[in-house]
């Protein structure tokens, strides 16, 4: 009889464990398991060269104050030496460079991005190094919001050559190999210096770069003479070419025959000629001062280097120092 009782107990201690194990497992089947947040799938890798992140990307999402990446993998605006030829197949005013090796690393595969401030095309079977920045902007067209306006007011629109979309572009600041003709980008302007000289001194000379072409390649040097002011000394200004490996460097040495004696620095991003100088007086003070066609501007029209005469300083000065 005492052996039936502990059975019996026996039995409901093993019950009431096994039915809570068995509630327990009931109730965590019936609960959502937690899991950890997936990795973020799509994204562009952040350096180039990696097979994460190419082909079909999510669109970005830019938001205030940030840079995103460009295409060639770095944010818009870092300082880059690229590497690459001209991609073929594509004609005359469509060159683009083939982009094969980023600050000294070889890519996966080559990136195509155009220049946008070359002179003339790219070399054909032609090795290129050059330094610069990406940027873009978009374009195409249109705009999808004008597209759904239109239809709004039951009108159509013709169809663009190209989508509204996102068009890289690589600023060549400079070109280590080979030598290329490149505008002054957009934007900014190099605050054209005066050279600081001791008396008797020689002007001081821009540094050669590897492979660059020297004045003796390519004589360029003139002088542009005129009276300074009426019954004024004669003023002479001297354009002496600098070896430079990209744009086009001069040293403009100017002298008056009653002891003016000044030497500037020049980077331009066209070759200087006797056309390109105009002396005048700008301020109408009495006093020519001097200027040098820098390019063209969005008329075609020359636009101008500036340098003006102080009366009272008896010497020139870049306009902006004023």
């Amino acid at each position: 009889m005492k052996k039936v009782k502990w059975l019996s107990l026996v039995l409901v201690i093993l019950g009431t464990v096994g039915g809570g194990a068995l509630a327990q497992r009931n109730l965590q089947a019936q609960q959502p398991h937690e899991q950890s947040p997936a990795a973020p799938t799509g994204l562009p890798s952040p350096r180039p060269g990696s097979a994460e992140g190419q082909g079909s990307l999510p669109p970005a999402r830019l938001q205030n104050g940030q840079v995103p990446l460009g295409s060639l993998g770095y944010p818009l605006g870092d300082y880059l030496t690229v590497e690459g030829t001209r991609e073929p197949g594509r004609g005359k005013g469509f060159a683009r460079l083939l982009v094969d090796t980023i600050n000294g690393k070889k890519l996966k595969e080559p990136i195509a991005i155009g220049l946008g401030n070359l002179i003339h095309e790219l070399p054909e079977n032609t090795r290129i190094i050059i330094k610069g920045y990406e940027t873009g902007e978009m374009g195409g067209g249109p705009v999808p919001a004008v597209i759904a306006w239109a239809k709004e007011k039951g009108e159509e629109l013709a169809s663009p050559q190209k989508p509204w979309q996102w068009f890289a572009t690589f600023i060549v600041l400079s070109a280590v190999e080979p030598k290329l003709e490149i505008k002054e980008p957009k934007g900014f302007m190099l605050r054209e210096r005066e050279l600081p000289q001791k008396k008797g001194a020689p002007a001081e000379r821009e540094p050669s770069a590897p492979g660059a072409v020297t004045t003796a390649d390519r004589s360029s040097d003139f002088k542009v003479e005129a009276q300074l002011c009426r019954d004024g000394p004669r003023l002479t200004l001297q354009v002496v070419q600098q070896p430079a490996a990209s744009n086009w460097h001069y040293d403009l040495h100017v002298t008056t025959a009653d002891g003016l004696d000044q030497h500037f620095r020049l980077r331009n991003g066209q070759p200087v000629t006797k056309n390109d100088i105009r002396l005048a007086d700008v301020t109408g003070d009495g006093f020519l001062d001097i200027m040098i066609v820098g390019g063209k501007d969005h008329r075609g029209q020359d636009w101008l280097k500036t340098w003006l005469y102080d009366v009272k300083a008896k010497k020139y000065k870049w306009i902006n120092d004023q």
